[in-house]
């Protein structure tokens, strides 16, 4: 995944840990494609109970080890 830099370093500089749906609108996916990911092992996250919560900086890396096409992207609010 071809992103600007910002994100992926926004990504980096987080703390705190990020839902699912904090990651689907940063890099424009959908729930379910980020969800399909964490279960084929691509996406590293954590689970308690029925929450999921993944590392910014494990996202980040996750968008650094991808090479596709540039898609456009939507912020978080």
């Amino acid at each position: 995944m071809s992103l600007p830099f910002d994100v992926i370093e926004e990504l980096s500089a987080r703390r705190k840990a990020l839902t699912v749906m904090d990651v689907a609108n940063v890099l424009g996916l959908s729930k379910q494609t980020v969800y399909d990911q964490i279960k084929r092992g691509k996406l590293p996250a954590l689970q308690f109970g029925t929450t999921v919560r993944l590392n910014p900086r494990d996202v980040a890396e996750w968008c650094n080890s991808r090479h596709t096409v540039e898609v456009p992207l939507r912020r978080a609010a």
